[in-house]
């Protein structure tokens, strides 16, 4: 049976597209850190990029899985758009010493050469004991993304606009997630 013309070019056409690699997608922005980053991956996921969420509530760059973190990191940034790193906040009782920044350089050197790194820094905090340890955090992000040549990202969301915060002062709301998630579309 001999197909019409139109029809055999449509099935041909329809047979390179299927085998079209992987890579004529978008590559995926890779988001890691706390609960922030969760936040902010899946607001980044909804507005249609494709995004590898490697945020984990209450982590920590101290927690016992930090090899374990290291090398998922390592893996998904290989072939990334670009790395998110969005942490921090529960490791404000070490105040960003030298111990924290080491971590941070470990944390770093996991993302492959050539892949662009945006470090999202420590939002202004609505709660007084989060208020206090933010800055020698940010300091120290501020600091590790200068080193090397990153970029950085003040998130917007301050504690007097409505619907940005969520009401445990320290956490945004979905609008404020998505605000951070422009911010980030638009350095990445």
């Amino acid at each position: 049976m001999r197909l019409p013309p139109r029809l055999a070019a449509l099935l041909l056409a329809g047979a390179f597209a299927l085998a079209a690699p992987a890579a004529a997608f978008a590559r995926p922005v890779v988001v890691f850190g706390d609960s922030f980053a969760i936040g902010v991956a899946s607001q980044l996921r909804a507005a249609g990029q494709p995004t590898v969420d490697l945020g984990r509530v209450a982590w920590s760059l101290f927690a016992r899985d930090w090899t374990q973190r290291l090398d998922q990191l390592r893996h998904a940034a290989d072939g990334a758009a670009t790395v998110v790193l969005f942490l921090g906040t529960n490791d404000q009782w070490r105040g960003g010493g030298p111990a924290f920044r080491a971590r941070l350089e470990q944390l770093r050197a996991a993302v492959p050469p050539g892949v662009p790194v945006l470090w999202v820094g420590q939002p202004t905090f609505c709660r007084a004991d989060f208020a206090a340890g933010a800055a020698p955090i940010d300091a120290a992000l501020r600091d590790a993304a200068a080193r090397n040549g990153d970029g950085f990202v003040v998130p917007v969301g301050g504690c007097d606009q409505a619907g940005i915060r969520a009401t445990d002062g320290i956490h945004f709301t979905p609008s404020g997630y998505r605000a951070i998630a422009r911010q980030i579309a638009r350095h990445a």
